[in-house]
């Protein structure tokens, strides 16, 4: 026999040798020793005669992928279902059932209710992040056995190990054959006011102390009389007052009166200027023709423009009201019922042909820029419910200036989501909401549907199967 023809088999051996190894080797038994000789052995050849195998004989690659095809795929893992907070699942064994549980952030307490049915029992295993292994382990965090009928089990925060927010695994075995439902419940920590109110006690116990209630007494002794002693100096200034108060009345009836005086003597040449003040203006020139166009673009300007629009009826609504209301209006809107005044003014002036136009209506469109930069329909919710207060048609207009719409629901409605109004009263008992009076009406947007103000109502509850609001 040739040379080169026992090498050829010799190395195709050698191939066939490491590959069957590879292939072969994962699916045996773990007690046979014989796989994981072939393996040693197969090592140092399939390093040595890979290269060669591949380049020199095409059906030991072709054997290679038939055995690669031939062996069994591993299944891919199947996640845990995931429970719901507070909602019952039911579960079946043996086999042993396995559930992802969701903490929150901030945990105070995870509760599992257990509801085993008949006389089976089972074993509980909870685990953070991992599953809990097979019965007998020590992977698993918390570990219940023997859970039978309905029984609760709290795992607290400072518990040990502490309990954490993230996902927790748990695994329910039993020997022999048991079934129910649980519901597991993560409550997420809040913060109450008590815990401040619950400080006030200990305070007070501490500062009422034998050792330190002596001096107590006496701050409380010198309290007294400094509060006493400040209440003497209060009194004294009030009547003090009081006197200063009624001898600068006396002052202010003599300086009444020398005013009136003086008012009556300079009534004549008052009158005189009054009267010419009411002279008729002289007839318009050639010359004051421009005038004229300007007359034109205020007049457009005030009958058209937003600001000013919303101006005039922000000024009608407080006159027609009155009193502290007019002045609250003229405090708040000022800057609008300037510019307002200012066009009227210019309108009047440009009439009888003063000079200096130009300046003016500059300064007139400055200052309605400015409001505009800073206009927000917000501003004028108490001027509308002003004018509908005392039924003016200017909340109309006022609505309709400012593009807000009114928003006024219809009683009798059935309410589920209360928190898109303002709720002034309820009456009866129950979980399902029906709307009983409008007190009084809200406001929105038109352009954006935003809520500027909600519509206050009352709802009286009755009993049913909706659900809570």
């Amino acid at each position: 026999m040739r040379t080169d023809t026992i090498l050829f088999r010799a190395k195709r051996f050698a191939a066939l040798t490491a590959l069957a190894s590879l292939a072969v080797i994962p699916v045996a038994s773990p007690a046979s020793s014989k796989p994981a000789h072939n393996q040693r052995q197969a090592k140092p050849t399939q390093k040595t005669t890979d290269t060669t195998t591949s380049a020199a004989s095409p059906e030991a690659a072709q054997e290679a992928a038939t055995v690669a095809a031939a062996a069994p795929a591993s299944p891919a893992p199947v996640a845990p279902p995931l429970v719901s907070n507070g909602a019952p699942i039911a579960f079946s064994v043996p086999p042993a059932n396995e559930f992802q549980i969701q903490v929150p952030d901030n945990p105070e307490r995870l509760t599992l209710k257990f509801q085993v049915a008949g006389a089976g029992s089972l074993d509980a295993y909870l685990s953070f992040g991992v599953l809990p292994a097979k019965a007998g382990s020590n992977r698993a965090e918390y570990s219940y056995h023997a859970v039978t009928g309905s029984t609760s089990v709290d795992f607290p925060a400072p518990s040990s190990p502490p309990l954490r927010a993230g996902t927790y695994y748990l695994r329910l075995e039993s020997g022999a054959p048991a079934g129910g439902y649980f519901v597991a419940t993560a409550v997420p920590a809040v913060v109450q006011r008590q815990e401040k109110q619950s400080q006030l006690p200990s305070f007070f116990s501490q500062l009422l102390a034998p050792q330190r209630r002596a001096a107590v007494l006496w701050v409380a002794a010198f309290s007294c009389l400094g509060l006493v002693f400040l209440h003497g100096i209060g009194s004294a200034r009030s009547h003090a007052k009081d006197i200063r108060a009624a001898l600068d009345s006396l002052g202010v009836v003599a300086d009444s009166l020398r005013d009136l005086k003086k008012s009556i003597a300079d009534l004549p040449e008052a009158l005189a200027d009054y009267l010419r003040s009411k002279e008729a203006p002289a007839a318009a020139s050639q010359e004051e023709a421009p005038a004229h166009s300007f007359v034109a673009r205020l007049q457009q300007l005030l009958a058209t423009e937003p600001t000013l629009v919303t101006a005039r009826l922000v000024r009608d609504v407080a006159r027609r009201a009155g009193g502290a209301i007019e002045t609250e209006f003229g405090r708040n809107f000022g800057g609008y019922l300037a510019a307002l005044d200012r066009a009227e003014r210019m309108l009047t002036e440009t009439a009888r042909g003063s000079a200096g136009l130009d300046e003016e209506w500059a300064a007139l469109n400055r200052a309605i820029g400015a409001l505009q930069a800073r206009h927000n329909p917000v501003f004028f919710l108490d001027v509308i419910d002003e004018a509908g207060r005392l039924g003016m048609p200017q909340k109309g207009q006022l609505l309709a200036a400012l593009g807000i719409e009114e928003i006024t629901p219809s009683t009798g409605l059935e309410i589920l989501d209360l928190t898109s109004y303002q709720i002034e009263r309820t009456t009866g008992m129950g979980k399902r909401s029906i709307l009983d009076k409008v007190l009084s009406s809200g406001y929105r947007s038109r352009e954006t549907g935003e809520v500027y103000r909600k519509p206050a109502i009352a709802v009286r509850l009755e009993s049913g199967s909706t659900a809570e609001v």
